[in-house]
């Protein structure tokens, strides 16, 4: 399963158990210091960037490929926070996995 997949599957699990941020309850998260992951997307201005990170407060903060925001039944957006600890690690751990090619196909 390609990495997005598997981060597009963790962001669902998040929502559903109401530990997904987006838009005005994203920065009130943040305000209030309960988000662990910052999920930003191409799609974001600077200025938005930059007024996120200025209240992300040492948030680890990821820059995402686009996602199919769909599959979430999100809106397109241009950030997402994450307030689970856990499902935040699953994420870092598999965005940071390289897609390593299998050498029983190079054969």
């Amino acid at each position: 399963m390609p990495m997005t997949d598997r981060i597009v599957t963790y962001l669902g699990f998040a929502r559903k158990i109401g530990k997904l941020k987006a838009g005005m309850a994203l920065e009130k998260s943040l305000d209030e210091g309960d988000v662990v992951l910052l999920l930003l997307f191409p799609s974001i201005s600077d200025k938005n960037r930059d007024k996120l990170l200025r209240r992300e407060k040492g948030v680890q903060t990821i820059v995402m490929p686009d996602i199919d925001f769909a599959r979430l039944g999100l809106q397109p957006c241009k950030a997402l926070g994450v307030t689970d600890e856990g499902l935040a690690k699953a994420i870092v751990k598999t965005y940071e996995i390289k897609e390593v090619p299998d050498e029983r196909q190079e054969k």
